[in-house]
């Protein structure tokens, strides 16, 4: 059976070097790309501008072990993602919706959106899509 390959259109690589942060290290802690406007600010002394979504990044270089933010958003075309630490929940404006564990499928191949067993995790997805959308 042909597998698709894990879904890495929402996964960016980050590499910062600044000053007075150890080298080689890595963090795991969700951010956005948005993040980064503010992180550069705060490295370099610059005021943040009252208008930015993001948020600085600069505590997780100081501490690597820190979780970062609860989910990172992504739109596309018609719909809405939500990525978290163990799920990925995608709504449609076609009123269809996805979720994946990302824990037990790496891959995003089953869609358990309508199993009743994830019924409390559909909730929580779609309440943090509602949140993202008054930030």
């Amino acid at each position: 059976m042909f597998r698709a390959p894990p879904d890495k259109s929402k996964n960016t690589p980050l590499i910062i070097s600044a000053p007075g942060f150890e080298k080689n290290m890595k963090m795991h802690g969700i951010e956005e790309l948005l993040d980064i406007y503010p992180t550069l600010s705060e490295l370099a002394g610059i005021p943040l501008p009252e208008h930015l979504e993001g948020m600085s990044m600069v505590p997780l270089l100081q501490n690597p072990e820190k979780e970062g933010k609860e989910a990172a958003f992504t739109k596309w075309r018609n719909g809405i993602s939500v990525t978290t630490n163990n799920f990925s929940y995608t709504e449609w404006d076609n009123n269809q919706r996805m979720l994946f564990d990302l824990k037990k499928d790496p891959n995003e191949n089953e869609n358990i959106a309508e199993i009743n067993a994830y019924a409390s995790i559909v909730i929580k997805m779609k309440e943090l899509i509602e949140q993202s959308k008054t930030r």
